[in-house]
């Protein structure tokens, strides 16, 4: 089997069981796939960020149904602090975090809409990504990227 898969699509049309994307405590609005996302849920995303229930801070998450609004049938927007500080090693522990939350949850198909820093770290991200899927507890885990700026 096939443990990760790029597709050139946009995150909204990634057909895992969850989709995950990344939402920064310093910008506002949001952007790239967190906006598509969040358009595609009639703002969902943008009322809990202005209710205070989530603010883009590292590690925080927001699971929500996604109503077949989206290919995937869940959507989890995860927290990843400061984006002035995105390089290639926290965008890794960023998708290690998500991959090991949305396994934890009992997914096993996930789709990922990543946010490479520089073009050449597409290559290590999704090296990182095949390795951890080989080398950690996170089995049977299929995982699709697509790589999105912002």
């Amino acid at each position: 089997m096939t443990r990760v898969r790029v597709l050139d699509l946009p995150a909204d049309k990634l057909d895992g069981e969850v989709i995950v994307s990344f939402i920064f405590e310093d910008q506002k609005p949001v952007r790239g796939a967190a906006a598509l996302l969040d358009w595609r849920l009639r703002g969902l995303l943008t009322r809990n960020l202005l209710d205070g229930f989530i603010c883009g801070e590292m590690g925080q998450r927001l699971m929500v149904l996604s109503d077949h609004r989206v290919s995937a049938d869940w959507v989890m927007f995860l927290g990843g602090g400061r984006s002035q500080s995105l390089d290639t090693r926290k965008m890794e522990s960023l998708a290690r975090q998500a991959l090991e939350t949305v396994y934890r949850a009992g997914f096993r198909r996930v789709a990922m809409a990543l946010i490479p820093p520089a073009k050449e770290s597409q290559e290590f991200l999704q090296g990182a990504i095949e390795r951890l899927l080989t080398d950690t507890s996170l089995t049977n885990m299929e995982c699709l990227l697509t790589f999105q700026g912002e």
